[in-house]
């Protein structure tokens, strides 16, 4: 797929106020403290690989978009396939196209290794999803989604107290919403507080009714840490029948002896 196809280098141009958005954030000082370089703006894939990674919503609502059209991509999906999505993200779906441009940006700032192309990255990534949230009804389903999205680019940047604030808000408006759970407590595990770790999932797990296999998954993970490789091996059960599709925790208890 071309360049052209991708709409790679250009400015958001769907409406006025994605452009304001980007020519502010184009001379603005970022969150990370340090003046943003005239970096060249790509709102939507750059490659083939950027194009494959993303979930199939933002392929759609992409192509629905200003740049989708002028890229000859609107054509890729129906209009049912387009209205279809448009009925099911409701009030979210007028700037979905932001979070999907969001996912890009924390995906390059985590593969960059010019320090001004990660901290730019990492910047574009929080005002998308800030732009995304600014018509976003708390109450919708995707709310907690962009929230948490927008926790990790945090955590990417380093910001562990951002970072948790948003996965608290998350939480705290969708708990039945596993992934929030999940990302509050990786960031605990990385900061050496397991047992905090533990109590966000086991909060987590209730809020879900045990149903969430990424939720067990992490539980399992978080009691494997801490050695209690009997507990780690009962959520690894769960995880696996509610179909937790990695084998990360399974070989882990495997070669400690704890095989399921």
């Amino acid at each position: 797929m071309s360049k052209q196809n991708f709409g790679a280098g250009s400015m958001i141009t769907e409406d006025r106020m994605g452009r304001l958005m980007m020519v502010g954030l184009l001379a603005a000082a970022c969150f990370l403290g340090q003046a943003v370089p005239a970096f060249a703006y790509s709102y939507g894939p750059e490659s083939e690989a950027e194009w494959a990674g993303w979930p199939e919503f933002c392929k759609v609502r992409y192509a629905a978009s200003g740049e989708g059209q002028a890229g000859q991509l609107s054509s890729k999906y129906p209009p049912d396939v387009i209205q279809r999505l448009q009925s099911t993200f409701g009030e979210c779906y007028m700037y979905l196209h932001h979070h999907c441009g969001a996912r890009l940006q924390l995906q390059r700032a985590k593969l960059a290794t010019n320090p001004g192309t990660r901290n730019f990255a990492l910047e574009s990534a929080v005002k998308e999803d800030n732009f995304a949230l600014s018509v976003c009804p708390v109450d919708n389903f995707f709310y907690p989604e962009i929230v948490t999205h927008l926790g990790l680019t945090f955590l990417e940047a380093k910001d562990l107290a951002k970072a948790e604030q948003q996965f608290d808000r998350a939480i705290s408006t969708h708990p039945e919403y596993a992934g929030a759970y999940v990302a509050k407590a990786s960031l605990l595990r990385k900061k050496g507080s397991v047992d905090a770790a533990i109590a966000v999932l086991v909060k987590g797990s209730q809020s879900t009714e045990g149903q969430s296999a990424e939720i067990e998954n992490a539980l399992g993970l978080a009691y494997f840490q801490q050695k209690n490789f009997e507990k780690a091996r009962e959520h690894a059960r769960k995880a696996y029948s509610l179909g937790y599709p990695l084998p990360g925790l399974r070989d882990k208890l495997a070669k400690a002896g704890y095989p399921l």
